[in-house]
């Protein structure tokens, strides 16, 4: 339906797709960090909207109970996509958290969760 979705955190690496600033196709890997106002829309419209887009791994980020949840994405024998939690990532497991489909990529839990001082 030519919608524009902007994630908080992507990762694409089709870069003829690329126009400026813009990315023309789906990413791999995609980022979304709740807030009250946007945690429906990530958990629904924009969750079944990156399964039909093929996007490999789907990183939900709570920064209020400091977890992450992470989707990956599977068919049905009908072709139907659907997604699945692979894994939810919290204090108590953080040695866990890595990127699925960029296993050579690394970012911490507390490296996530830095907030800092401003």
């Amino acid at each position: 339906n030519n919608k524009i979705v902007i994630p908080d955190a992507s990762i694409n690496c089709r870069t003829k797709s690329r126009r400026g600033n813009t990315f023309t196709d789906a990413p791999r890997f995609v980022m979304e960090v709740l807030s009250p106002s946007t945690e429906n829309y990530d958990r629904t419209e924009k969750m079944q909207l990156y399964c039909e887009q093929e996007i490999e791994e789907y990183w939900i980020v709570d920064w209020r109970k400091k977890s992450v949840e992470i989707y990956l994405f599977d068919f049905k024998e009908d072709g139907t996509g659907y997604p699945y939690l692979y894994k939810t990532v919290t204090a108590q497991n953080k040695e866990d958290l890595h990127l699925v489909m960029f296993p050579n990529l690394k970012i911490t839990f507390d490296e996530l969760f830095d907030i800092g001082e401003y």
